[in-house]
């Protein structure tokens, strides 16, 4: 569990070096798992979506991601 905590942290520094497609990437191997840290996954399709529409310009992708998450059983109502 601690290996996917870890993982998220590294997103958030590349996210500060502006490094976003390996962000991206980290991301959605950490969305393909559906054991560890189901609490995050909301955060995770957040961050994903974010960073697949502002910053990657991929508008339609990030649309993709957005109805994987209103899908996702584990994504909470308050993310």
């Amino acid at each position: 569990m601690l290996h996917f905590y870890l993982n998220f942290r590294c997103v958030e520094v590349y996210e500060k070096l502006k490094n976003y497609s390996q962000a991206v990437s980290i991301l959605k191997f950490l969305l393909s798992q559906s054991t560890y840290l189901p609490d995050y996954r909301g955060l995770w399709f957040e961050r994903l979506a974010l960073d697949t529409d502002h910053h990657l310009k991929m508008s339609e992708e990030a649309i993709l991601i957005i109805k994987k998450a209103l899908n996702d059983d584990f994504v909470r109502v308050g993310r």
